[in-house]
């Protein structure tokens, strides 16, 4: 399983139950999104790394396929951000580690 960061916004509510029986307030633990997709979701690729994701991607379709639709190149962003997410992650882990 890929390293995703932990949670990037945990929080703890406390609820009180639709249950009639159950009189005392309730901790909810609410993880958040994790901190992989929070950098994913944060940065932001520039428009060039974007299209040269795009011609890597056209090379790799099947022959014969004309088409090139535009989730392509929201798929194309997409895996730049992960990819500099997961960078960054690496990189924090090897922080930890040699700050040790």
């Amino acid at each position: 399983m890929k390293d995703d960061g932990g949670p990037a916004f945990p929080s703890v509510t406390i609820e009180e139950l639709d249950d009639p029986t159950f009189y005392l307030p309730v901790k909810v633990y609410h993880p958040g999104m994790s901190l992989r997709d929070y950098l994913a979701m944060t940065y932001t690729p520039p428009e060039t790394d974007v299209m040269t994701m795009c011609e890597i991607m056209f090379t790799q379709m099947p022959a014969g396929s004309a088409e090139w639709p535009m989730w392509h190149k929201r798929e194309a962003r997409a895996r730049l951000r992960y990819n500099e997410a997961d960078a960054m992650l690496k990189e924090r882990k090897q922080g930890e580690e040699e700050s040790k």
